[in-house]
């Protein structure tokens, strides 16, 4: 099975997280999957280089570009 994802680890999206426009690079990537179909791809990020992961962002919220991301508004 060969599973790919839209962003990748490293990449940088675009999500909102509490009412507010933010992005992140991608730290991780979780995947669940239900009989070889993919269910859910959330993206782990952390909103500053020093901290621990700290915010999921599932694949349909993650945006390549904040214009993107206001445009899905």
């Amino acid at each position: 099975m060969t599973i790919e994802t839209k962003f990748n680890i490293g990449d940088e999206i675009h999500f909102i997280e509490n009412k507010k426009a933010c992005s992140s690079k991608i730290r991780g990537i979780k995947i669940e999957v239900v009989s070889n179909v993919i269910i859910l791809t959330t993206y782990l990020c952390n909103k500053d280089e020093e901290s621990n992961v700290n915010c999921k962002v599932e694949a349909q919220n993650a945006f390549a570009s904040k214009a993107e991301l206001l445009k899905s508004l």
